[in-house]
């Protein structure tokens, strides 16, 4: 237990969700998780951190209002005078509207402060839940690529391709794709500016995903790709965006997954395996792990 805790604690960040441009620096005022806006940031933040937030704010409530039940001695009843072990479990009680009866407000400040507390945990109780909530129903997509692109002939074409993995048994109803090239160029003055160019594929939509898909982009002299290789796109610090959204089959909510693939991670005269293996009996297989396989093709 202890080793898979740790092995989801330290699980990476999908490159999916990293920087467009790792070596530009952000400036002020830009980030991922703002402050200013509390509701974004529950949602935003992951699971571990959600939890431990909420696990503090829970914990420096009930401290605060323990410690205004210690201030007056004798607020509440049966708890020992300057106790804040009783006034903290005390508060707990009071604070998740609960009460055991043994202690309770004895004086006018201490039926003042707890009526305060009850407010605030009514409050914090439904905001907390409803917190909660949202973050169980999000639709997740199980959404995946490969590792790389690959760049190789198919049918006597010189083409692009991307691959696409549904790792849920689960079919995606009304599939859409689309991929940009994000690549720097210079204008008519020699001034450096980054363009995004659309890279049409040969089919960006489709019905159903079950499996896989791989998407296709054809090089061809209309192409912003036609007579780039390697060498060109790294000094182009080109990027290629791939973007999936669909329905997922179940709750028929939107689904969506975005990768982007960095100049190093397109792979020239190469295929991807197959996905389909045959298993001891001679039957086919989905094989998974194939997924970021790919083959030399010189």
């Amino acid at each position: 237990m202890h080793r898979l805790m740790r092995r989801l604690w330290r699980r990476p960040v999908p490159r999916r969700a990293g920087p467009m441009h790792p070596e530009i620096g952000i400036g002020p005022g830009v980030g991922r998780y703002d402050w200013g806006d509390p509701y974004y940031l529950a949602l935003a933040l992951p699971w571990r951190w959600f939890l431990a937030l909420t696990m503090a704010y829970y914990l420096l409530v009930n401290l605060l209002f323990a410690a205004l039940y210690v201030v007056q001695p004798g607020s509440v009843a049966n708890m020992r005078d300057g106790s804040l072990s009783d006034a903290f479990f005390f508060s707990v009680q009071t604070f998740a509207t609960v009460g055991y009866g043994a202690m309770a407000p004895r004086t006018t400040y201490g039926h003042i402060v707890s009526a305060i507390e009850i407010f605030c945990g009514v409050l914090s109780i439904a905001v907390i839940a409803g917190l909660m909530f949202v973050r169980f129903s999000r639709p997740r997509s199980r959404l995946s690529f490969a590792r790389n692109m690959v760049v190789g002939p198919v049918d006597g074409v010189t083409t692009l391709g991307a691959r696409v993995l549904n790792r849920r048994f689960n079919p995606i109803y009304q599939v859409e794709a689309r991929m940009v090239l994000i690549i720097r160029d210079r204008d008519a003055t020699g001034r450096s500016v980054w363009r995004i160019r659309d890279l049409p594929l040969l089919r960006e939509h489709s019905l159903v995903e079950m499996m896989s898909w791989t998407l296709v982009h054809v090089i061809d002299a209309r192409s912003p790709l036609a007579g780039l290789d390697a060498a060109d796109l790294a000094r182009a610090q080109a990027q290629v965006m791939v973007v999936v959204t669909g329905s997922e089959g179940t709750t028929f909510a939107p689904v969506r997954a975005m990768h982007l693939f960095h100049a190093a991670d397109i792979l020239f005269d190469h295929a991807f395996a197959d996905l389909i293996a045959e298993d001891a009996a001679g039957r086919p297989k989905f094989d998974v792990s194939r997924v970021d396989q790919v083959v030399p093709l010189k």
